[in-house]
């Protein structure tokens, strides 16, 4: 907005799959593998997965090995099971039955001390950073998904362009 005051932007967060000419968006963020019929997609970060928890959970005592786990209440989305990490890590442990349908809730229930999550990077990122979690250890898995920012095919207004050049620039900066 300080580069092109004139420019309205108007966001808006759904779960749900975006339908360009419904809704009148120009441009939309999606996870997933990139290939979606009828858009365009550009990658706009890779993902991984790592367990995260609030300092404060278990009154600060939290496992120093990934063996460790099993004594804790794990936590993860519906769509992204420890059963990965859990190969990486070298452990042989149950799925955890406490699952979000929002990756945003299960990170936002780990903060609260809830458990232990199975979190996405892009979503941990901010609490990580503002020690609100802490990442339990090294340990991390690729996401087979990605994020992407994605428009309808062959019909990217100038606006959406100069909207989706800024956010590179962006997240190349932060990395």
């Amino acid at each position: 907005m300080e580069r092109h005051p004139t420019i309205a932007v108007n966001m808006h967060a759904s779960n749900t799959l975006v339908d360009f000419e419904r809704d009148q968006v120009d441009l939309a963020v999606r996870f997933g593998r990139g290939t979606w019929p009828d858009v365009e997609a550009q990658k706009f970060l890779d993902e991984e997965f790592f367990p995260v928890a609030s300092p404060r959970f278990n009154r600060g005592r939290l496992p120093a090995q990934p063996s460790e786990l099993g004594r804790f209440q794990l936590m993860r989305s519906n769509d992204e099971p420890w059963a990965p990490w859990f190969r990486v890590a070298g452990v042989r442990l149950k799925e955890p039955s406490l699952i979000f349908s929002d990756s945003n809730l299960l990170v936002q229930a780990a903060v609260d001390g809830r458990g232990i999550a199975l979190a996405r990077s892009s979503i941990a990122e901010g609490d990580l950073r503002g020690g609100k979690l802490v990442r339990l250890f090294k340990v991390s898995v690729p996401a087979p998904s990605a994020t992407y920012l994605v428009w309808p095919k062959g019909r990217l207004s100038a606006n959406a362009a100069l909207f989706r050049d800024w956010l590179l620039e962006e997240r190349q900066r932060e990395s």
